[in-house]
């Protein structure tokens, strides 16, 4: 869906524009409804406290239906729906309406945030408000603020669910960025957010085996022979599980009144039910765990549906239910959420919707799947998991990604992404602002306002940067396309290093162009923290050989100490999903700082001949085998230490070894 826009301009000459404010007057006064919602309020006081910023001109706030005077009309009421010709109970979620009448101006939208994010749009996209971070707003000056001539925006987002999970942790910062999901936990003041209860993986949340395998084994899921306490995936064709699995979802819905959307999904791990039962399901449904998934789940929904006729129901198509079905159709009420997982032909370097081979497995499913179901959601990951800190130049087709999911019917768009880093990673400031402005409107281009934001929040180290994202994404074009994945421990299966060096090169340049400036220096510092990571997990770098003549030398253990000198000044958590900055730090040390410096584990000796860059520590701890027997198995092996090594699968995702809940069993892990 694209703007309804007439006229939006602030150019002299373009007509005549009313002045809103001058020299730090204004004669406008912003309306708002006796009746006025929480949000309402909040959009009125943010037009006020924004237009005192761009004009010097404070407009005071009445709570009236009509006023005689210039007003800015702010939220609903029966006088605003009259002005407007609108009946606010067709409005879509979301939507938000701005339109000039005479000299007054309306800023009115959906219950509850509709209102706000029209107050956003009029400083953003007419008075030049650039929301760039948390802690960074751009306000320009006006001596004279100017209202067009001709305004009239009428627009609903495609996406109802909006979200991005780069580690966004500031409420209000979220409304101005129109983001409303799950995890954003934003007040009712801003609007609040559409929360899914459980949000996904909820099979052990409604019957956590702690409470019923002893008394139900045959309710858990079969895998070769064996029912396991460990493993909380369900046997889905099983009738008293499924009573069960009923009652105890609506009495949770019961407890959560506010809620709208429920999860029943599959567990994470484990894999499917493989009973006699389960296998008759699977086979007569050709191997599709869809199918098996949406006979139980549809049942689930009837059952709800029959007490909450309004509550829509979630589920994952995800893993071995990713696959669409052809025999079972989704119920009106239930939602797919399918998640671009576990496809061996997934690369960023090419859009879904390609003539390429490769995502062409995610994109036969997500076709399938919208001639399908009657609601679709989508799930795209959009950081390296395995490595939040590397380059990683995956946003050049979002925009015609979201676009794709738009147009085969997906209205809840998530975005999971880097959440561990803190500000570490790849350019999460940009990140943030480019993909949230695709998630209110895909049409915009993602090369547009990646120039934007670099121009606007870098300053002058922008040429270098825009030259840095080109490098790295010329890299990609080549034909067949690298491997560009969310699970890449390292660059070096699409980064070559002589480009890697460039692009160290342009980040150094741009460092000085920025140098004693702020508050440019410090953004740039962050920004070229990926680049230097890269080059430390790269053993090229300590091989002349592949430098060019003119390259400069670079000492790693200088490289080291300043790059984790940044890294703990902009503050650490995790370097990747599950494992903590520490361990990136001593690995490096490991490799190339000063014997001193080195922490005081010593290498066992079986791996000390081994080149330092080829050693991967895990820290000691204690953990449980979370698949032992399924994927994990611990043999004798009378070469090892201790005489007992734990053989693993290699088709794994990796996960398997858990930090503690209950009764650890202590391993020491060497890699």
């Amino acid at each position: 869906m694209s703007w309804v826009l007439i006229g939006v301009t602030l150019a002299a000459g373009a007509g005549p524009a009313s002045v809103l404010a001058q020299n730090g007057f204004s004669d406008y006064t912003i309306v708002v409804a006796p009746d006025a919602i929480a949000a309402e309020m909040t959009a009125a006081v943010e037009l006020q406290t924004f237009i005192r910023r761009l004009s010097g001109a404070e407009l005071p706030i009445i709570r009236q239906e009509r006023f005689d005077g210039h007003a800015i009309y702010v939220g609903q009421s029966v006088w605003i729906g009259h002005a407007l010709n609108i009946d606010f109970r067709e409005l879509k979620p979301d939507e938000m309406i701005l339109r000039r009448q005479g000299d007054d101006l309306f800023l009115s939208g959906a219950r509850p945030r509709g209102t706000l994010y029209a107050v956003y749009t009029l400083l953003e996209d007419v008075f030049g408000v650039r929301f760039w971070t948390e802690t960074v707003t751009d306000c320009p000056s006006h001596s004279i603020l100017e209202m067009p001539e001709r305004l009239a925006i009428r627009y609903a987002p495609p996406f109802i669910v909006r979200e991005e999970s780069y580690c966004l942790n500031d409420p209000v910062f979220a409304a101005r960025r129109k983001l409303n999901g799950h995890w954003l936990e934003i007040p009712e003041e801003y609007g609040g957010h559409e929360t899914i209860l459980g949000f996904c993986h909820t099979f052990d949340v409604i019957l956590p085996p702690e409470e019923y395998f002893d008394s139900h084994p045959e309710w858990f899921a079969e895998i070769d022979g064996r029912r396991r306490k460990d493993n909380s995936q369900l046997c889905l064709t099983n009738p008293e599980m499924r009573r069960e699995f009923a009652q105890k979802a609506i009495a949770w819905i019961g407890d959560n009144p506010n809620a709208k959307i429920v999860a029943i999904s599959q567990d994470d791990g484990g894999g499917q039910c493989c009973c006699a039962t389960c296998e008759k399901a699977l086979s007569a449904a050709a191997g599709r765990g869809s199918e098996v998934l949406l006979d139980f789940v549809n049942e689930i929904a009837a059952k709800i549906k029959a007490v909450y006729p309004d509550i829509l129901i979630e589920t994952l198509a995800y893993d071995w239910t990713r696959a669409a079905p052809e025999q079972v159709r989704p119920a009106d009420n239930v939602v797919i959420r399918l998640c671009a997982s576990s496809a061996p032909d997934t690369s960023a370097a090419r859009p879904i919707n390609s003539s390429s081979p490769y995502n062409a497995s995610f994109r036969a499913d997500v076709k399938a799947w919208s001639a399908n179901a009657a609601q679709l959601a989508g799930w795209l990951y959009v950081a390296n998991f395995y490595n939040f800190l590397l380059p990683y130049p995956n946003l050049r087709y979002i925009d015609e990604d979201l676009r794709f999911l738009r147009d085969h019917q997906a209205k809840l768009i998530f975005l999971n992404a880097d959440n561990g880093s803190l500000r570490l990673g790849d350019f999460v400031e940009m990140r943030i602002w480019i993909c949230s402005k695709l998630l209110w409107n895909p049409d915009l281009s993602v090369e547009t306002l990646r120039r934007e934001f670099i121009e606007g929040y870098y300053g002058p180290a922008a040429p270098n940067l825009l030259e840095y994202w080109s490098l790295l994404e010329t890299e990609l074009a080549s034909e067949p396309p690298p491997p560009l994945t969310f699970t890449m421990d390292n660059t070096d299966k699409w980064l070559s290093f002589p480009t890697l060096f460039k692009a160290y090169l342009l980040m150094r340049q741009a460092r000085k162009q920025v140098a004693g400036m702020a508050p440019y220096e410090k953004r740039v510092e962050l920004a070229a923290l990926p680049v230097q990571f890269a080059l430390l997990l790269r053993p090229e770098i300590n091989d002349p050989a592949m430098r060019t003549a003119d390259s400069p030398e670079i000492d790693p253990a200088v490289l080291l100490k300043e790059t984790l000198h940044s890294a703990h000044q902009f503050g650490t958590y995790n370097f990747s999903e599950h494992e903590p900055f520490s361990q990136l730090e001593r690995n490096l040390k490991l490799s190339y700082a000063p014997e001193d410096e080195v922490l005081p584990e010593r290498i066992p000796a079986a791996f000390r001949q081994c080149p330092p860059e080829s050693l991967f520590f895990l820290p000691s701890a204690e953990g449980t085998l979370g698949a032992k027997d399924l994927e994990l198995f611990v043999i004798n092996d009378p070469e090892s230490v201790t005489g007992r090594v734990v053989r693993m699968l290699a088709r794994n995702n990796g996960w398997f070894l858990q930090q503690p809940i209950r009764s650890p069993v202590p391993y020491r892990c060497r890699a």
